[in-house]
């Protein structure tokens, strides 16, 4: 009886061992059969001088020219310092660039503005992505433009990036125009001069930006954390999960939007927090001056110092604000005359009256006194 009940272990456990190979043999073969696509891999060192490291990282990606959808490339990125320096690095459709952390791969450059519309350091592509990486234009001093990333007409995903600008009388982290990108974990950041902003998306760009904290400060004249300017043809620009801070200057804004005032066009800001502070003339949180259709919930709008609103609106479209909070040193909400209507409903409003005709619902002050279909 043990000599039989050894023969079946025997076989029983080769037949499974003959299962796992066969496996083992087998599954790569099945893998490979449905990948459809090559993606080739280029890893550019950082081992010399950033100017160096720049150039390497120049020319390997000037060396790719049959990237297509089938056959995608990536650039990767060691730790370290790539200067590119008067050179704009234009990325390529279906070529990804990709760094090794964004506090350890920094790519640096002050690149002339000819030809290229904005000065900035990368120029983005359509069917590309750059992440893990700090874009750091360090400028080339007055009377210049300094941009740290440019998207152009592009669907360019941004994930994981720090974009810095300074060095100029103008300094733009982020400029989004005409496209259509995602900007996610990004951290666009607009230092000094007479003109900061850490995002600007601008002239039909329906840009989704998420998870993101931008910056301005520093800049004599303005400063803007995020500017949506020129808005037309009926574009949304979603902030969500965003933090936006700009500090000191003549004025300062947390979210500005400008020169756009086409039907259709919105704004929708959803669980982010905006503020704008320090400034000698004004400061608002978020300044629609023509207001779009715009949205904002489970959001905080807040401004200090002189002359400040969390929101001030020139709405021509209607504005709509719920399950959020608005604070201001001098007021709330300030509502200019115009064709649209502000609604406020379930929120706290801080720092006076709201100044305007708002319609409010459900709404409290600073003392917790509830307005039931009154402003304060």
């Amino acid at each position: 009886m043990r000599i039989i009940e050894f023969i079946l272990d025997r076989f029983i456990g080769t037949q499974i061992f003959l299962v796992l190979v066969a496996a083992i043999v087998l599954l790569p073969q099945a893998s490979f059969a449905s990948y459809s696509g090559a993606l080739q891999t280029i890893l550019v060192p950082a081992t010399s001088s950033a100017a160096n490291n720049g150039t390497a990282l120049l020319s390997s990606l000037a060396s790719i020219t049959d990237a297509n959808a089938s056959k995608p490339y990536l650039i990767k990125l060691e730790p370290g310092k790539y200067d590119v320096q008067q050179t704009q690095l234009v990325m390529k459709p279906f070529v990804d660039i990709v760094g090794s952390g964004r506090e350890s791969t920094r790519l640096l450059g002050a690149p002339i503005t000819a030809p290229f519309p904005y000065p900035a350091v990368v120029s983005g592509a359509s069917n590309s992505e750059l992440r893990d990486l700090s874009v750091i234009n360090v400028g080339r001093g007055p009377g210049t433009f300094a941009v740290g990333i440019f998207l152009g007409g592009v669907d360019t995903r941004l994930t994981n990036v720090k974009s810095k600008a300074s060095g100029g009388d103008v300094n733009e982290g982020i400029i989004i125009r005409g496209a259509n990108s995602t900007v996610d974990k990004v951290i666009g950041v607009g230092v000094g001069g007479l003109i900061a902003s850490g995002i600007v998306v601008e002239e039909a760009s329906s840009a989704t930006l998420l998870r993101s904290d931008f910056r301005a400060s520093g800049a004599t004249d303005i400063n803007r954390a995020i500017w949506v300017r020129g808005q037309y043809a009926g574009v949304t620009t979603r902030i969500t999960t965003c933090t936006a801070q700009a500090i000191g200057g003549e004025r300062a804004y947390g979210l500005l939007e400008s020169d756009g005032n086409s039907p259709g066009t919105r704004i929708s800001v959803l669980h982010s927090t905006i503020a704008a502070m320090g400034a000698s003339v004004e400061n608002h949180g978020i300044y629609l001056d023509p207001g779009p259709a715009f949205s904002m919930l489970a959001s905080r709008a807040s401004a200090t110092g002189t002359s400040s609103y969390g929101l001030r609106v020139l709405n021509l479209y209607e504005t709509r604000v719920h399950g959020s909070t608005i604070a201001g040193d001098t007021g709330p909400v300030l509502v200019l005359v115009g064709l649209g209507s502000t609604k406020i409903a379930s929120s706290g409003l801080y720092g006076g009256s709201v100044v305007g005709n708002a319609i409010c619902a459900g709404v409290h002050d600073d003392a917790f006194t509830f307005y039931s279909s009154t402003c304060p």
